[in-house]
């Protein structure tokens, strides 16, 4: 759209080769776009640099961001990548390791995932069990809730006027047993009360997974680590429920990670 395609193709005609980046929502438009211009043109050649991408592709189209199978030997999932193969995967393309074919063109994407971050992973699938899960355990969470709902309606009957105040008390003692949690959730719906089942979340095609390779940042002991994963990686293939989730997403929290890193550097240097 907006003649970026013509652009690039010129960009392509005149030897350049071409490079897009993105974060976030971003870095999804940036590999699908890549993949419709090699659609078009299959001799170009694309590298695509992504920050906390989106699950946004079929597994057969990630297959085809990240070199074949054989061509990088690749590490188990979570075993640390030496700080120097880091830096290079962060900094520029590795030509000796590309899903691009010398002479053919091909895509290439490289991605950053922040330790938790929820937006990788929010397959439809991941969703719909993560949604089951929160109702198995209701028995769990509910009370604790509901407890919580009660002082925050307490505390904010503590705000209106006095005479406001005990003319809607009387409303609410009139319409319930007197407890302001009846009155405010007897309308509410019943919430979520059936689990999706193993079909529900099987049925939901197709999967769709984060494309490329992947650094995936994370801490470990006190210490910042990385290692270079796919799609493949079991840790995509649920949300993490954690208080980083979506803190990890944010672009302020990576790159002040980013600096820690460095400094981490220079200090062993």
């Amino acid at each position: 759209g907006g003649g970026v395609g013509a652009v690039l193709e010129r960009f392509h005609e005149e030897g350049y080769e071409i490079e897009i980046v993105g974060h976030s929502l971003g870095a999804g438009v940036a590999t699908l776009l890549a993949l419709l211009m090699f659609r078009r043109r299959p001799s170009m050649s694309i590298h695509v640099y992504g920050y906390a991408p989106p699950a946004c592709v079929c597994e057969v189209l990630a297959e085809k961001t990240f070199p074949p199978k054989g061509e990088r030997k690749r590490k188990a999932p979570n075993n640390p990548v030496p700080r120097k193969g880091v830096k290079e995967a962060m900094l520029g393309p590795s030509r000796r390791h590309s899903a691009i074919v010398p002479g053919k063109g091909g895509v290439n994407v490289l991605n950053i995932v922040l330790g938790d971050d929820a937006v990788p992973r929010a397959s439809t699938r991941n969703i719909l069990a993560i949604a089951r899960e929160i109702v198995a355990r209701q028995g769990e969470w509910k009370p604790a809730m509901r407890r919580e709902l009660e002082d925050v309606q307490r505390r904010a009957l503590g705000l209106w006027a006095p005479m406001t105040r005990a003319t809607h008390w009387n409303r609410v003692a009139r319409l319930t047993t007197g407890n302001p949690a009846d009155y405010y959730t007897k309308d509410s719906g019943e919430g979520l009360k059936v689990a999706a089942s193993e079909e529900d979340i099987k049925g939901t095609s197709p999967l769709l997974v984060p494309p490329g390779e992947i650094v995936h940042i994370y801490s470990k002991n006190g210490q910042r680590m990385a290692s270079l994963v796919n799609h493949r990686w079991p840790g995509f293939r649920q949300v993490e429920v954690s208080r980083h989730m979506f803190r990890d997403h944010s672009k302020d929290v990576r790159q002040r990670k980013k600096g820690d890193e460095r400094r981490q550097g220079r200090e062993k240097g």
